[in-house]
């Protein structure tokens, strides 16, 4: 028993994606629909840089919507992996043993809702240093440099880095949240674990602080912080971005049951050990800054 598609309506609505800066949420593209035989094959590719996304799929026939939980559907739909030639098959007869004729409408979209925050100029960051002041003239007290980078390691000495992102916007409450960082270059004995602290207090080398200049967070001045995330986080891969779970902490944060004074990076061996990111100063791309990624 064959049906007909008189007339086919392609009303192809993405999932709103909220992004400030560079990171691509996931989309749906390249959609395409045909009737093969007593079912009707739908195509599309889905893009984005997170790994995998939930694709929603919905079809409305004669003015009446149905969900993919109410259709026969074969395929692609629910939790996908990013990439091309995804497929729906949707078993006509089974949901219509009679077949229709009329109007048919669809809907795949990519509900990935993550908020990206990635503004420069409301990402504060810098690194650290116990011995170095890095300040002309060198030699000590302890400083460091407001520059692309942010290091953690050492070789004998310390080399914290600490990041603060503006919550300003993003949702009151997240289902995820992490920071990811790009790690940069090779240098030394190779990357060390690290372990993530929980800033304690307000901080900001460009107003206060006891050294020389504003240019850099002397290490004397460097705020209180508790250590959030029990034991080490394992140590990165060079070239790759590095993820945190920060979901907890966030919520923390966005319920008022602390400040938002950021975090705080320390290696777990400082001996020639580096591990280096980019940093919101960075120029050269953009997209590889530090990111906060919030799923609602």
């Amino acid at each position: 028993m064959g049906f007909y598609i008189m007339r086919w309506i392609l009303l192809v609505s993405f999932a709103t994606l909220l992004l400030i800066g560079s990171l691509h949420a996931a989309e749906v593209k390249n959609l395409d629909a045909k009737q093969v035989g007593n079912r009707v094959l739908f195509e599309y590719d889905v893009a984005g840089d997170e790994d995998e996304t939930e694709v929603t799929f919905s079809l409305t026939i004669n003015g009446k919507t149905y969900n993919a939980d109410t259709l026969h559907l074969e395929g692609d739909h629910g939790k996908v992996k990013v990439g091309e030639g995804k497929k729906v098959w949707w078993n006509v007869l089974q949901d219509f043993p009679k077949g229709y004729a009329g109007d048919l409408e669809y809907e795949i979209a990519a509900s990935n809702s993550s908020k990206v925050f990635t503004d420069k100029g409301k990402t504060k960051d810098i690194w650290t240093t116990s011995v170095f002041s890095y300040a002309a003239g060198g030699g000590g007290p302890g400083g460091g440099l407001d520059n692309e980078w942010l290091e953690v390691g050492g070789w004998g000495d310390l080399y914290y880095s600490l990041i603060q992102f503006d919550l300003t916007n993003l949702p009151p409450v997240a289902s995820s949240a992490r920071i990811e960082l790009f790690v940069v270059q090779m240098k030394g004995d190779g990357t060390t674990k690290m372990y993530m602290d929980r800033v304690a207090e307000f901080w900001d080398w460009r107003i206060q602080g006891t050294g020389s200049d504003r240019k850099r967070l002397w290490w004397a001045d460097r705020p209180a912080a508790v250590q959030w995330i029990p034991g080490s986080l394992p140590a990165p891969t060079v070239g790759q971005w590095y993820s945190i779970d920060i979901t907890d902490l966030y919520n923390a944060w966005q319920s008022g049951t602390y400040p938002n004074y950021g975090i705080q990076l320390r290696p777990v061996s400082n001996n020639n050990r580096w591990n280096e990111f980019y940093s919101s100063n960075y120029t050269g791309d953009p997209s590889l800054r530090p990111r906060l990624v919030v799923k609602p």
